[in-house]
């Protein structure tokens, strides 16, 4: 009972002084908006990768030119020979599918339109790995890939923004990094997009056309293992030939519980960087809380006066203050969670950087306001508490 007396007295003192209280809560709010809008981003794009990587099935390896224990940049820059992808070729036995994956970015153009995308060289089994059709069209042949044919398969993205249509595509010749390819279909939408890059913004050749007309770099082979059940004994088979042919610990052999523990190893590290660059609003409105509860104790003295002369006594002071501050900083924290949601369900609505908040998030926001509430509180309502009655009672 005692607690809910204080609680409707801490409402009423802020109330009396409403600009101020505005002012402390805003400080807790930008604080905590930041750090659960940076968490819910990441959780959101964390999801989102997890996603794609699920959709890639279980017995689908993804072999990388580096060592992937932990988060290493080189891997952006290493890349295999055409040597040691043809020695996986060549003596292994157990996967049901492979294929060679060369990267390059580009620019693409068909008439007065042009847009910048993301160039990807594949044999024709990439699309069986990735269980991909056409949307319209068709997927280029295993002839086209040994003749180095100049044909493309274009994303969704790349027919709407370029033609319009997916069917006005079809045949069109467009110009990709200054070299003209014929569109002989257009691949099926797909979800994975993250931040200002889209997938669907792709666009298909033949690894042959790849390397040898944009000479890309072989950057990535994907295998599909007859079953889930032989994945591991697919997976040591290519550790042997590579590391024969390439070199120990010159690459990774990835499944998909690897893919998605480097996934969350990955985000997780983001998110508790940018998260603890952001906590530094949440400590300025901290300071903010314990700067307006002092100039509050000054003002109240007085009243503590007046307070312990009819029996209360320090604990009681103590609590009141530490009420006041709790509820401040709370205030700020759900107004806070109310900003993030709002702004979450607008950047999902409208555009393509996805955000997740969870009850997770929403509970550790709640506590993290109460938390900062009785840190900066404490001092004040300790200062509060020893105020001696007689002082009190004759200040001011």
């Amino acid at each position: 009972m005692i607690y809910l007396e204080n609680f409707k007295i801490a409402i009423s003192s802020l109330w009396a002084h409403k600009v101020r209280a505005v002012l402390t809560v805003l400080g807790t709010l930008i604080g905590v908006f930041a750090v659960v809008m940076i968490i819910a981003i990441t959780t959101g794009l964390k999801d989102d990768i997890r996603g794609m990587i699920v959709s890639l099935g279980g017995d689908v390896l993804d072999v990388v030119p580096a060592q992937m224990e932990g988060f290493q940049p080189a891997r952006m820059m290493a890349n295999f020979e055409k040597e040691e992808v043809a020695a996986l070729k060549e003596q292994s036995h157990l996967f049901a599918h492979i294929t060679e994956v060369y990267e390059f970015a580009g620019k693409f153009e068909y008439q007065s339109e042009k847009m910048s995308g993301f160039g990807i060289g594949i044999e024709p089994s990439y699309f069986e790995i990735r269980g991909k059709e056409a949307a319209a069209g068709r997927l280029f042949s295993n002839l086209e890939q040994n003749g180095v044919e100049r044909v493309v398969v274009i994303g969704t993205g790349v027919a709407e923004k370029l033609f319009g249509s997916y069917q006005e595509s079809l045949g069109k010749t467009i110009k990709v990094s200054g070299t003209e390819l014929e569109v002989v279909g257009v691949l099926e939408e797909e979800g994975f997009k993250m931040g200002g890059f889209d997938i669907n913004d792709s666009v298909y050749v033949p690894s042959s056309t790849a390397d040898e007309v944009f000479e890309a770099k072989l950057s990535e082979v994907f295998i599909k293992a007859h079953s889930e059940e032989e994945v591991a004994q697919t997976a040591k088979e290519i550790e042997e030939i590579l590391n024969e042919a390439r070199g120990e610990g010159e690459f990774s052999v990835l499944v998909q519980e690897d893919m998605l523990k480097i996934v969350d190893r990955v985000t997780g590290l983001v998110s508790a960087a940018l998260a603890g660059l952001a906590s530094i609003s949440l400590l300025v409105g901290g300071i903010g809380i314990m700067n307006i509860m002092l100039v509050s104790v000054t003002e109240r003295t007085k009243e503590i006066g007046i307070r312990r002369a009819v029996g209360a006594d320090g604990r009681h002071i103590l609590i009141q203050f530490l009420t006041e501050a709790v509820v401040l900083s709370l205030l700020g924290g759900v107004m806070g969670l109310l900003l993030v949601s709002a702004v979450s369900v607008a950047l999902n609505k409208y555009t393509e950087v996805p955000s997740l908040v969870n009850w997770q998030t929403v509970l550790g926001a709640v506590g993290f306001s109460v938390i900062v509430g009785v840190i900066f509180g404490t001092a004040p309502a300790l200062r509060a508490s020893r105020l001696d009655p007689i002082e009190a009672l004759q200040y001011g």
